[in-house]
């Protein structure tokens, strides 16, 4: 199985994206999503934008893979996301991923196209479309509204059988 660790690739064209995913012989390809922020000590909001991103990361592997499983880190505290994409359209996959490793600049900061789409893709969804990762957004939303994720963490558990918090 293909590894992709997405902070790794940064600055990395989507052509050369796609060969490392076809180095290996077709298959599930696992894609690694870091989780930096600590809530203490980065607070809600960045908490959130890690939240949101994992989310639209699901979002979009939804529709380039047959399926995909995923595990993720403790809320507060630093870690990764891990996404498991079963059978992928590796052209496909290749320009997700190339999107999330050109979002950011030299200095770690999101650059306003790749903020705008990750913040804002559930209101550009279409009507028929669901949110495939929705516990993430309500990680994200409760932890802006100034509540203790982890008080509210069992009433996420049962929404994604193939994810558990550590």
């Amino acid at each position: 199985m293909t590894t992709f660790h997405i902070s790794e690739f940064r600055g990395y064209s989507e052509e050369s994206i796609l060969e490392y995913l076809q180095l290996e012989a077709p298959g599930d390809v696992r894609i690694t999503l870091e989780k930096p922020s600590d809530f203490e000590e980065d607070g809600a909001e960045q908490m959130a934008f890690d939240y949101y991103q994992a989310a639209y990361l699901g979002q979009q592997l939804a529709k380039v893979c047959d399926d995909f499983m995923l595990t993720y880190p403790a809320m507060k505290r630093p870690g990764r996301f891990s996404f498991k994409a079963l059978n992928p359209r590796l052209p496909e996959l290749a320009s997700l991923l190339h999107f999330y490793t050109g979002g950011f600049d030299e200095w770690g900061t999101p650059v306003d196209d790749y903020l705008d789409t990750v913040m804002n893709f559930v209101f550009e969804m279409q009507a028929d479309e669901t949110i495939v990762c929705m516990e993430f957004l309500d990680i994200a939303m409760i932890a802006i509204n100034g509540e203790d994720p982890e008080q509210n963490a069992n009433r996420y558990r049962d929404l994604n059988p193939g994810s558990w918090y550590e």
